[in-house]
């Protein structure tokens, strides 16, 4: 299944690094080198996940996700992924409590990339069939509606 995945990340080689791995996936990808620039994309079109780098200049990870889930958009619910070298300040579950749906440690190891954007976007996958069938009800109920007794 082809996802859109925005990748933040201030260096080019983590950027460069995770990129190809989550094309080789199959999925779409866009890159943002800062959290300004991800919160543009944000704000612009639908992501399917995001892969949020936590120590970043201007922004943080943790800002971006923060402004992501307070600001309408069509990003507000998308999944998001803790991308750190900082394995000491806080546990794995810490940042869960933060508002992220996973952690990933740097240097990031392939196979639990691809676990974690199954993880992530498995739920966000269900929601959208669900709203999907619920607008095809509510469209039909409409149109139910709209005929003419017989």
């Amino acid at each position: 299944m082809d996802l859109r995945i925005l990748i933040v990340d201030d260096e080019a080689t983590n950027r460069q690094v995770l990129d190809q791995a989550v094309r080789a996936f199959g999925h779409t990808t866009t890159l943002a080198r800062d959290g300004p620039e991800a919160l543009a994309l944000l704000a612009a079109g639908r992501f399917d996940a995001v892969l949020l780098d936590l120590h970043m200049p201007q922004l943080s990870g943790l800002d971006v996700l923060e402004r992501m889930r307070a600001e309408p958009g069509p990003n507000q619910d998308t999944a998001a992924v803790c991308v750190t070298a900082d394995v000491l300040s806080r546990r794995p579950d810490e940042y869960l409590d933060l508002g992220f749906q996973a952690f990933l440690a740097k240097p990031v190891q392939i196979a639990k990339l691809a676990a974690v954007i199954d993880r992530v976007t498995a739920a966000s996958i269900e929601d959208q069939r669900q709203q999907r069938t619920a607008a095809k009800l509510a469209a039909l109920r409409r149109r139910m509606d709209a005929r003419p007794p017989q």
